[in-house]
């Protein structure tokens, strides 16, 4: 039978016909085994969905033949959450979701629901008896014809860094929501510059976690490039030749662009946390004859760290704001001259007759600025004092002289392709990414209640029990702070004979599955 649409209520009609080509849940509607069932004090919809639904699928079994307005059902559905009461184009899935939770909810045959504060947790050695702990618990709140067909564990377990302990978890699933392969992570280019300046600079491509954060970017990066500490690396954005945000480790990936110039700098002498006893301090390159804020920055800036000095030496370094620390102007010019010669190549010899010439340092004057001042060259015997708004710049006699480093590609940039939208995915590889093992992203920490240690410990995850009628939704969507982006990418699924029993955790499920 036909649907009517009521606008562009397309998505509301093709989940309905879903659900209405599910025989075990037809005929419970159609028969009307559900009016007994009906709990009059269920939330929200006090029953309303449930009816509604019940109605429309007799109307929709009707031997006559016709087509169905689901004006009353779509009316009950949108008061009972209000996305769905317009006109407008909502989602399948999300509209399927709140139509399950509300004829649960209408249909369960718990009452009174019983409070257990209590959750099961298990090391691992134990599973089916927790698993089956975990299931009757839930049970005892959530009863209904639903739960019965629709509803199965997932097995959740998390091992923890330092003691290695598993802590294992068993939750309810009524939609299970399986990633497609790759789509976790994205591979951002970064420019690499080693503190040695006999080693080139290098471009590489590295494989990142999309939720990951700067530390998981300088881990990989560690791993392509050899000699290198994760640990002594700093990252920035470099934009239009000047540095335009220098990464903390824990700086979230999601909010880096592909198109974006990052470059890392690896400065070993580099300390973080109460021990720290230098700055990072970025310096751009200017044209002499000005000295304002606004002169034009050229070249490609680079990353250096400046040894730090105390007002007191009595007090410890995390008693003090920013405004206590300082470098005598000597020091601090002595060190960027030193480090800006290993920025320069000194063997191009287009703007002067001599390579050494074109690098020597009476070819740029190292100027400072504080606040909203001019930048000024200092002078022997002043203090730099370090603050938020503290800037340093090379001035050029002339932009000839300043002849860039070259960079190098890594062999990575080559074979880094991303997959194209008509790239075919199989369902398979959706369930292998989705049991497949993970590193906690940063920020997102376990905390051990063994060893009371907090790190990212390894997370992963398993089907235990299987539903009757199992629900696959696909997570086409990808979201971070800016944007929401659809994944276009073709998935191939048997039509029958589908195998679970390789992503089925539970030996005694592995025989039905």
């Amino acid at each position: 039978v036909g649907l009517r649409n009521l606008g562009n209520t397309c998505f509301m009609n093709s989940t309905l016909q879903c659900m209405n080509a599910t025989p075990v849940l037809a005929d419970f509607f159609v028969d009307g085994d559900y009016t007994s069932e009906i709990n009059p004090d269920a939330y929200k919809s006090h029953g309303r969905i449930a009816r509604e639904f019940g109605k429309l699928l007799k109307e929709m079994w009707d031997r006559r033949p016709h087509t169905v307005t689901p004006s009353r059902f779509k009316s009950a559905i949108g008061d009972y959450s209000d996305r769905f009461s317009g006109y407008q184009q909502q989602d399948s899935q999300e509209l399927l979701a709140a139509l399950l939770e509300g004829l649960h909810e209408d249909l369960n045959r718990v009452r009174k629901k019983p409070y257990d504060p209590n959750p099961v947790i298990g090391n691992g050695e134990d599973d089916e008896e927790k698993a089956q702990l975990s299931w009757s618990k839930h049970r005892k709140r959530e009863d209904s014809v639903i739960i019965d067909n629709i509803y199965g564990q997932i097995r959740s377990q998390v091992i923890c860094p330092a003691c290695n302990r598993a802590s294992v978890k068993f939750d309810p699933c009524g939609i299970l929501q399986l990633p497609f392969p790759n789509v976790d992570t994205k591979v951002q280019v970064v420019t690499l510059v080693r503190a040695n300046p006999e080693l080139p600079r290098r471009a590489y491509a590295v494989a990142v976690p999309k939720n990951g954060s700067v530390i998981d970017l300088h881990q990989e990066l560690a791993k392509m490039a050899a000699g290198v500490n994760a640990k002594k690396l700093v990252s920035c954005e470099i934009y239009q030749s000047k540095v335009y945000k220098i990464f903390s480790p824990r700086h979230q990936l999601e909010s880096i662009m592909a198109n974006d110039k990052i470059y890392a700098f690896e400065c070993p002498d580099l300390k973080e946390g109460k021990d720290r006893d230098n700055v990072i301090i970025a310096v751009n390159h200017k044209v002499s004859g000005g000295s304002s804020y606004y002169d034009q920055d050229f070249g490609t800036p680079f990353l250096l760290t400046l040894p730090l000095e105390r007002r007191s030496s009595g007090a410890s370094s995390a008693s003090y704001d920013d405004d206590d620390e300082y470098i005598s102007a000597e020091k601090a010019q002595r060190i960027i001259r030193e480090k800006a010669m290993m920025h320069v190549e000194n063997t191009n010899t287009a703007a002067t007759s001599s390579s050494s010439e074109a690098a020597a340092p009476s070819r740029f004057k190292v100027m400072f600025k504080q606040g909203y001042d001019d930048f000024k060259e200092y002078k022997n015997g002043e203090k730099i004092q370090f603050g938020r708004s503290f800037e340093a710049a090379l001035f050029w006699e002339k932009k000839d002289y300043y002849q860039p480093a070259g960079i190098k590609k890594d062999k990575s940039l080559q074979s880094s392709g991303g997959g194209s939208g008509g790239e075919v995915v199989t369902l398979e590889g959706c369930l292998r990414g989705f049991t497949k093992e993970e590193l906690l992203s940063a920020g997102n920490e376990y905390k051990c209640d063994h060893c009371g240690h907090e790190g990212r410990g390894k997370k992963k995850l398993d089907l235990w029990r299987l539903p009757n009628i199992l629900i696959i939704q696909l997570k086409r969507f990808q979201y971070t702070r800016h944007y929401r982006s659809k994944i276009e990418t073709y998935v191939e699924y048997p039509l029958e004979g589908l195998d679970m029993s390789p992503w089925t955790r539970c030996e005694a499920q592995k025989k039905d599955s």
